[in-house]
């Protein structure tokens, strides 16, 4: 009798440090015992959330170490999905031998000396690649090395979304699912696209922004799983024959439905708060507030100034205090982008009931700020705590530096990148308020 292995992998999105962030779970049962491991989607391939099921099989080559697969397949992974060893060489190599032959997905395992999972990076390879590829632990490698390849293998993959907002106390609206997180579509929330429907403003149900063609960045760590809103000019950037007479470069609105807020207990003064990513390349980014259902549009904020011509934001929280706000009864609002070739992403909008500051607080509010990004000689990096320590990380998960004390003047590090070819990389920061990590790419 063939023996059978059945792997469920359920797809999260929790945002918990770089040692510890995953977003899958691999449920494994084999004779009558249970266990689960950690997974993280690679980089590169495919991004769909969409259920993948398939018998699997241990990729094999004809090396002196077959289960590394970095040349070409030799047993029959058509139709399956394809498990394969980590080591020798790149990962988005391995993937494209398994695609190659024809395999649905494939699985790395983590080498056993490893202290991580790490989402892989695309090295040269990865862009060729279109299935989708997760890392485990080393312990579903072991198992099915132990194993004739006649055995059954069944291996489900399927997507598991949880929202894990922390709302504060005077929230008013945005905290239900469907209001402001974009569940799975728009719900009630329009575009305005003035070039076409497809050009501009548009729902990503995997909630992640291209960058340089790479969609590797989620726009909110709360809820990004379940869906975003996402303007992708640098995909248009060829696109031709404008219309002048609707806008100069491509452009489109985010409208919100029209929220009562006269229902509430007494209102003190309305805040904004949005969760956002953004490339800037030669762009604009407005908010504009209506009190009259979006009749008129009369209040207009300049966002992420700092980006207009180049620079990049990551999962950053932005508040704005409503100054107009006196009373009214319903509020609407507007995100207006128009860019040459720039991204912009939008998820978790909420208000809040709170006074309003004396000045307007319209820039995102970031613990780490790191500059320029993209970046091709030096790295700036900036803190409100004084820096302890800072790690240089590769995307494959590797320390490349070290700064300690001696390297970095009280809040501030400029770190020379030069050396590092193009590809995508993690500042870790050490302060007294805990570690910080920041997401940067490298382009010469």
């Amino acid at each position: 009798m063939k023996n059978i292995l059945l792997v469920f992998l359920v797809l999260a999105s929790h945002f918990i440090g770089f040692s510890q962030k995953f977003d899958a779970w691999v449920f494994v049962t084999f004779e009558d015992t249970i266990w689960q491991i950690k997974a993280l989607r690679a980089q590169f391939g495919s991004q769909s959330i969409d259920d993948i099921g398939g018998f699997g099989l241990m990729g094999r080559d004809s090396t002196s170490q077959p289960t590394r697969c970095c040349g070409n397949l030799v047993n029959d992974v058509n139709g399956r999905i394809a498990v394969i060893d980590r080591g020798t060489c790149e990962f988005g190599k391995k993937v494209l031998n398994a695609q190659n032959e024809g395999a649905l997905a494939a699985i790395i395992c983590k080498g056993v000396t490893n202290d991580f999972i790490i989402s892989m990076g695309p090295g040269s390879f990865g862009s060729q690649v279109t299935i989708p590829a997760f890392m485990i632990e080393q312990e579903l490698c072991q198992k099915l090395n132990s194993m004739s390849e006649d055995s059954s293998v069944l291996i489900t993959i399927k997507d598991h979304c949880e929202n894990i907002a922390d709302f504060p106390p005077n929230i008013i609206w945005g905290n239900v699912q469907g209001q402001g997180d974009f569940y799975h579509g728009l719900n009630g929330w329009t575009i305005e696209n003035p070039l076409g429907d497809s050009i501009g403003w548009g729902f990503k149900r995997n909630g992640k922004l291209p960058l340089l063609h790479q969609e590797n960045f989620k726009v909110s760590p709360w809820s990004s799983c379940d869906g975003a809103m996402t303007f992708v000019g640098s995909q248009l950037q060829n696109f031709l024959g404008i219309d002048t007479n609707k806008c100069e470069s491509l452009c489109g609105s985010l409208l919100s439905p029209v929220i009562v807020i006269s229902e509430r207990s007494p209102i003190e003064g309305l805040a904004i708060h949005f969760y956002q990513s953004a490339v800037g390349i030669k762009s604009s980014y407005k908010l504009h507030i209506s009190f009259d259902g979006g009749i008129t549009w009369p209040h207009i904020y300049n966002l992420n100034e700092s980006l207009l011509d180049s620079g990049c934001l990551f999962m950053a929280l932005t508040k704005i205090h409503i100054a107009e706000y006196s009373g009214q009864k319903t509020v609407r609002f507007k995100f207006e982008h128009e860019t040459i070739a720039g991204n912009w992403g939008i998820d978790d909008v909420f208000l809040t009931n709170e006074r309003v500051s004396s000045t307007k607080d319209i820039e995102p509010q970031k613990m780490v700020h790191i500059w320029p990004n993209p970046v091709s000689e030096r790295l700036n990096i900036s803190l409100h705590d004084p820096i302890q320590k800072l790690d240089l990380i590769g995307s494959d998960g590797r320390l490349l530096s070290t700064l300690g004390y001696v390297s970095i003047a009280n809040n501030d590090a400029s770190i020379d990148v030069s050396y590092l070819p193009n590809g995508i990389y993690f500042a870790k920061v050490l302060t007294h308020s805990g570690t910080f990590v920041e997401q940067f790419v490298v382009v010469k």
